[in-house]
């Protein structure tokens, strides 16, 4: 099974007013019972995403670095991802994410830069 086929999203809900230009995801890769440091990582990887909807748009990047910073991870398939898109500026988008356990022990914390490449308007999202 291709690895991207792995990945499961389902967007969160934020209690109270979110923050302006975040995004909260609920996030596993299929199949791992328990994730790792490089699995976590790997699931963080959507800052880009975060960066649009704060622009007020759909869209996604490619990464060019990352910064990532773990604590102690417990056995959980399951992380919360709370994004926050904070620039974009001449086609790159700036951001930060923190990525928390079910039993809300938080995991890590990091920073993404990207390259914004696919930005639509919801109107635009009918045609892909």
């Amino acid at each position: 099974m291709a690895v991207s086929r792995r990945l499961e999203f389902r967007q969160a809900t934020f209690l109270g007013e979110p923050p302006p230009g975040s995004l909260a995801l609920w996030a596993r890769l299929q199949g791992i019972d328990e994730l790792t440091r490089a699995g976590i990582a790997y699931l963080a990887d959507m800052v880009a995403p975060a960066v649009a909807r704060a622009a007020g748009r759909l869209g996604a990047g490619f990464s060019l670095d990352n910064s990532l910073r773990f604590a102690n991870v417990p056995p959980a398939d399951w992380v919360l991802l709370d994004l926050r898109g904070e620039v974009a500026s001449n086609g790159y988008g700036h951001g930060s994410f923190t990525a928390w356990t079910p039993e809300g022990a938080l995991v890590a914390t990091g920073s993404q830069t990207a390259s914004m490449v696919y930005l639509f308007d919801d109107a635009d999202r009918q045609n892909f």
